[in-house]
């Protein structure tokens, strides 16, 4: 299997475990791309990096039981990207990595941004959840990738 297939199979199974009530995990596997990392070595945080990450956690992980019984309207969703946009801006002002850790970052950063510009979107509520899944595919690249004490990827409810 090409790399580049196996990606985008372990991107839409990630995405298949979140229940995200309305999701198609072909059309976000098909446009994520996950960073190229030594997958035996974890990166070193720093607390802006971990305190900026729990929260948008925090965030998605309070948010979901409501998105789930399509209770999310478009109101709640621009608020939620709102307030995930606010920890990424604070992650890039006072998160200071070594250069290695930096470039995976950026593009974890970019997952979470890429599901920023859908759940902010007006467009139909199923692409608001698609930007869900994205970010909550990209809080699950970060706990693979940096060592982060603690870190849970968010649980699934059924």
């Amino acid at each position: 299997m090409k790399a580049n297939s196996a990606r985008k199979l372990a991107i839409a199974c990630a995405l298949a475990l979140t229940g995200i009530a309305g999701v198609t995990t072909g059309a976000v596997a098909g446009n994520v791309q996950a960073p190229l990392v030594q997958a035996e070595a974890k990166l070193q945080t720093d607390t802006a990096l971990e305190q900026g990450m729990l929260n948008i956690r925090a965030i998605v992980e309070q948010s979901l039981p409501q998105i789930r019984a399509d209770q999310f309207g478009d109101e709640r969703y621009n608020a939620l990207g709102k307030a995930i946009e606010t920890q990424v801006a604070y992650i890039v002002k006072n998160c200071k990595l070594e250069p290695a850790a930096d470039g995976v970052l950026h593009d974890v950063l970019g997952e979470v941004s890429s599901g920023i510009d859908r759940v902010t979107a007006k467009t139909a509520e199923n692409q608001r959840t698609h930007g869900v899944s994205y970010i909550i595919a990209a809080l699950d690249s970060y706990g693979r990738r940096f060592d982060h004490a603690g870190w849970t990827p968010i649980k699934v409810v059924p």
